[in-house]
């Protein structure tokens, strides 16, 4: 209970000191000190709104689950993520398996005896902790670095670009050379 409590308080502290510095004299001192290197918020507002909308779109079709539970699991993956990275952040330790079974305990009782949507709730969380884990660690180390944000940004897109790719074509590959079982 404590650690729901914590992590409801860290959401929405995270939330509202985001939002509430948009147009503000202070937000836009800093922007211009930072030479405008930070992530516009339209940049970031557009992927989460697509990728959320292509991972309901891909869970529903792969999984047959209904767009509100992909929501649920893609808002609650959200939310562990906070709590996880903050774990990570204070000592050094990514509790991913910690926060999959609590979003599979949230999704026992949003969606009692759905064992799929259960395992995807899980998946999700579980995804979204060592992905916001490892970003948050690059940036941290592009900050040590002076590194500009902004490039930092793209150069994550275009190596998530690539990635897909070279999995896709690696996969195809090791597919030809040796049965997969199914």
């Amino acid at each position: 209970a404590e650690s729901l409590c914590s992590l409801v308080l860290a959401s929405c502290c995270s939330v509202a000191s985001v939002y509430s510095e948009i147009g503000t004299e202070d937000h836009d001192e800093q922007s211009q000190q930072d030479g405008g290197d930070q992530v516009p918020l339209t940049w970031y507002s557009t992927g989460l709104i697509g990728s959320a909308g292509l991972a309901v779109a891909v869970l529903g079709g792969l999984f047959g689950l209904p767009p509100w539970q992909a929501v649920a699991g893609i808002a609650l993956s959200g939310l562990v993520t906070v709590l996880a990275v903050r774990a990570l952040g204070q000592t050094d330790l990514n509790p991913v398996s910690g926060v999959g079974k609590l979003s599979q305990i949230v999704f026992a009782v949003l969606a009692p005896g759905h064992m799929i949507a259960n395992l995807v709730a899980g998946a999700l969380a579980e995804a979204g902790a060592t992905q916001a884990g490892d970003l948050m660690q690059d940036l941290k180390t592009g900050y040590c670095l002076r590194g500009s944000p902004r490039v930092q940004f793209v150069a994550q897109l275009i190596g998530s670009g690539f990635s897909v790719v070279v999995t896709v074509c690696a996969y195809q590959l090791y597919d030809g050379l040796y049965t997969v079982p199914s």
